[in-house]
């Protein structure tokens, strides 16, 4: 059979190495995550919430090992705490929330795991998450602490401080309610047990509202935050928040735009009625309600844009506007024409309908000689623009503002009235002297600057200027006898000698200014009254929103008795005071049988901790048994 004193000593040692594995995977259970104050940030407002959680294990070997000690999953008390702003406004910058995280163990559990000769575990791996949801960009408060260090001490409390863990709230909306939801709780506990590493990978679900931080509109009705109570499993619960969490603000609160914005919430007689979620879980529902809207400003009557046309008034023959176009935007409208047709030009086929001729430039000298000069009227103008789309017709009203003057005001009417319009602007215009002649001619004046061109032989006995002034002096002989092309010959002559001649005397902008005197001056639009939309009386929505938490609690567990069946006794021999038998006292007073016989052992339901211990004394049991039993074949 064995020394007796061998076998007890077994026991024990075999107790002790369960019972640090117990321990370990217990101190689970009972740990309770307390988020504690940290630096307060201004404006920040203190919440502190209890929450019931449940844990488990992150891995397959983390669940078979709580499995062996007595379940899949661990109730876990939560007491969460941290800085939130009391209220937000619309688009605020700088804010933020905080938590900080202080783990403190229960200290029955504690003080049976320093009688075992576990003193020490790491936290590793820590990620202690807050969600935040509303109208913010911001989704997460992170909490990735490093390693920790905990020492267990008999009678001595086991507390691990962590953070402050803190975020910005940033974009934040117009209104709303950005809540704060605990999220993502996971660490791995490692302890050495008997000179063996061993690693328990715990991931805790902890859905609840922790805080909410209204974004307050000014003069919005004011809701008394946290509102929270408590109510059966699956129970719909109706709070009245309206007569007891919201006050008032600018205006009188109008009760029928209470409404729920998200949860599982309804409005019946005026009073938020919410339905509660399973055992040990906190519901919050996210509810509106608005005061009278305040008027902030009186209507503003629309303006309707007007803008002025001109037109060039020389009717010289020879220095005149034929016809032009108008654009709105890429829209351009049919040719407006201010000529009509002489005599002798009905008798010559001049045509002053339709488009302006491709060869302008051939065809001006016919202009100049066989039309004459007829002001557009504006009733000519208005069905031009009337032609647009983005005008149409009966939104534009054109009148000739001088008797003797092509002058005109362009008033937007209809349904182009009181709003912003795109300016005017001329598309084609078609003259004598052309537009391209004098084109051309500033093209010439702008390569003042440049030494490439053709020379010129000057007549003996003059100065390049001489010869250069009796060139424009022809020049002006042929616009008068309406041969432009060999005036414009001339010209460009003429200011490639004073070049040559004397590049320092020549002033561009001068000689620009001097050539387009020559021409007619083009289509000119410009705005007199800028058009606006009519502004509608304006009125400050002032409405708020609440979060109201229901708690279910959790279910308190039942006393377990699980009774026990040793090995028979054996031969009396010096205590071990680590063998199991010894005289213990039940919680309700008694106490349990010495070894040698059946004993019941008493487990309290204050904590999962007693029956993960009990599972782990049946299962030594089994172990025991069955290594007695390998000993006994061997011998």
């Amino acid at each position: 059979m064995g020394d007796p004193l061998r076998m007890n000593t077994f026991w024990g040692n075999s107790v002790r190495r369960v019972m640090w594995g117990a321990a370990a995977a217990s101190m689970v259970a009972a740990a309770v995550l307390q988020f504690g104050v940290g630096s307060t940030a201004a404006g920040a407002d203190p919440v502190s919430k209890n929450i019931a959680g449940t844990c488990t294990g992150a891995d397959a070997a983390t669940n078979g090992l709580l499995a062996a000690l007595g379940g899949t999953s661990l109730a876990v008390n939560f007491v969460v705490s941290g800085d939130v702003p009391k209220a937000l406004t619309p688009a605020q910058t700088g804010a933020a929330a905080s938590f900080s995280w202080t783990v403190s163990l229960d200290q029955a559990l504690v003080n049976k795991a320093v009688a075992t000769g576990l003193t020490q575990m790491t936290i590793r791996n820590a990620k202690l998450d807050v969600a935040v949801s509303g109208p913010t960009s911001t989704t997460t408060v992170s909490g990735r602490p490093g390693d920790s260090v905990l020492n267990l001490a008999l009678n001595a409390p086991a507390t691990l401080k962590q953070g402050p863990f803190t975020a910005p709230l940033n974009d934040i909306g117009d209104s709303g309610v950005v809540n704060f939801k605990t999220s993502t709780v996971s660490f791995t506990i490692a302890v050495a047990l008997a000179g063996r590493a061993l690693d328990l990978n715990i991931a805790c679900s902890t859905p609840a509202l922790v805080a909410s931080s209204p974004i307050k509109v000014a003069g919005a009705p004011d809701i008394v935050q946290p509102i929270e109570t408590k109510a059966a499993a699956s129970a719909e619960t109706s709070i009245d928040v309206l007569g007891q969490f919201v006050k008032p603000g600018r205006t009188p609160l109008v009760p029928s735009t209470l409404r729920v914005v998200d949860g599982p919430a309804k409005v019946v007689d005026g009073k938020l009625v919410v339905t509660a979620g399973a055992a040990g879980t906190t519901t919050s529902a996210t509810f509106e309600v608005c005061g009278q809207p305040f008027k902030v400003a009186d209507a503003v009557p629309g303006v309707s844009e007007v803008q002025h046309l001109s037109l060039d008034a020389n009717i010289d023959g020879f220095k005149r506007g034929i016809a032009f176009t108008l654009k709105s935007g890429e829209e351009e409208t049919a040719v407006i024409w201010s000529a009509e047709p002489s005599f002798l030009g009905f008798l010559a086929g001049v045509k002053t309908t339709g488009p302006i001729p491709a060869n302008w430039a051939e065809q001006a000298n016919n202009y100049a000689l066989w039309t004459q000069y007829v002001s557009p009227s504006a009733a000519t103008i208005q069905s031009a623009l009337e032609g647009l789309p983005s005008i149409g017709a009966g939104n534009v009203k054109v009148t000739k503002t001088s008797p003797t003057r092509p002058e005109y005001d362009i008033e937007y009417v209809g349904a182009a009235a009181e709003k912003e319009v795109p300016e005017l602007k001329y598309g084609q215009f078609a003259s004598v002297l052309p537009q391209e002649t004098l084109e051309g001619l500033i093209g010439l004046a702008g390569s003042l600057g440049s030494s490439s061109g053709p020379t010129t032989t000057i007549p003996g006995g003059l100065t390049p200027q001489q010869y250069a002034d009796q060139l424009v002096a022809q020049a002006g002989d042929l616009v008068a006898a309406g041969d432009f092309n060999a005036a414009g010959d001339k010209l460009s002559e003429a200011i490639r000698i004073s070049f040559s001649s004397s590049l320092a005397n020549i002033n561009v902008q001068e000689v620009v200014g001097s050539l387009t005197a020559l021409f007619p001056s083009k289509p000119s639009v410009t705005t007199l009254t800028p058009g606006t939309e009519p502004i509608a009386e304006q009125f400050q929505d002032l409405c708020a929103q609440g979060a109201a938490a229901v708690t279910v609690d959790a279910p308190v567990p039942s006393t377990t008795v699980v009774t026990v069946t040793p090995l028979p006794a054996p031969a009396p021999s010096a205590p071990d005071p680590g063998v199991l038998g010894e005289q213990e006292t039940k919680p309700n007073g008694g106490s349990s049988s010495t070894a040698g016989g059946p004993s019941s052992l008493a487990v309290t339901g204050s904590s999962p901790a007693g029956l993960l211990v009990a599972s782990a004394l049946l299962l030594l049991g089994g172990l025991v048994l069955g290594d007695v039993s390998r000993r006994s074949r061997r011998r």
